[in-house]
Formats: C-alpha cells, sequence, structure tokens
C-alpha cells in the first residue's frame, strides 16, 4: 500500500497533523478560531487519524 520512497510523505503527513493540531490549539484564542472551533476541529481530528494511519502503515510494512 505505501512504497519505500513515500515513508517521508508518511512523516511529513504526521508532522503537519501535529503542527496543526498545536495551532489550533493555541489559535483557539482568538474570536475567529472560536467562533469556528468546533468545525475546524473535526476538520483537525479527521487529518490527524488519516496522519496516524499512513504512519502506522509505513511503520508496519517493509
Amino acid at each position: 500500500m505505501i512504497r519505500l520512497g513515500q515513508r517521508r510523505t508518511v512523516a511529513a503527513t504526521g508532522m503537519l497533523a501535529a503542527i496543526g493540531l498545536v495551532v489550533v490549539g493555541v489559535g483557539d484564542f482568538t474570536e475567529w478560531i472560536g467562533d469556528h472551533a468546533s468545525v475546524l476541529r473535526a476538520l483537525l481530528l479527521v487529518v490527524v487519524l488519516q496522519g496516524v494511519a499512513l504512519l502506522i502503515a509505513g511503520a508496519t510494512r517493509k
């Protein structure tokens, strides 16, 4: 499913998901983020779960 050449992409996806989690957590104090927090958290959850799934798939496939 994931080729050896795609490991960097998988790692980058996981890092972007982690960075996004921090940005939304910190940005939650702003008014706009506060108004749209539930939508952004739902979208972020999808990204985080996809990143974790890709990392697991990449780690288990050799």
